[in-house]
């Protein structure tokens, strides 16, 4: 199943938030997956993301714009996601192990 790929990270975006978090709810197939949203850099916001803060499916949500930098280190088997905002400055910082 889609938790037995190693190194697997889904990106998406068109969901007008930021997000780090993980594909399923604690206990579900893939809830040791991570996925990670990005945007809106220039649409409106979806403040639905507001809604979901301090659910512990996901790390780190926002609705504010941002755009999303990934630094991948094939070795380590990481990947450092970087959500900026609109002003250039860092909103959310992590590096996931994948």
């Amino acid at each position: 199943g889609v938790a037995d790929v190693p190194g697997l990270l889904f990106v998406t975006g068109d969901v007008h938030y930021g997000q780090v978090g993980y594909v399923d709810p604690e206990g579900g197939v893939a809830a040791d997956v991570y996925e990670v949203f990005t945007g809106p850099v220039g649409s409106f916001a979806n403040i639905a993301a507001d809604l979901f803060i301090g659910d512990p499916q996901y790390i780190w949500m926002s609705s504010a714009w941002n755009w999303c930098r990934f630094e991948c280190d094939p070795v380590a088997g990481t990947v450092r996601v970087t959500h900026v905002g609109d002003d250039g400055a860092a909103l959310h910082d992590i590096t996931l192990e994948l």
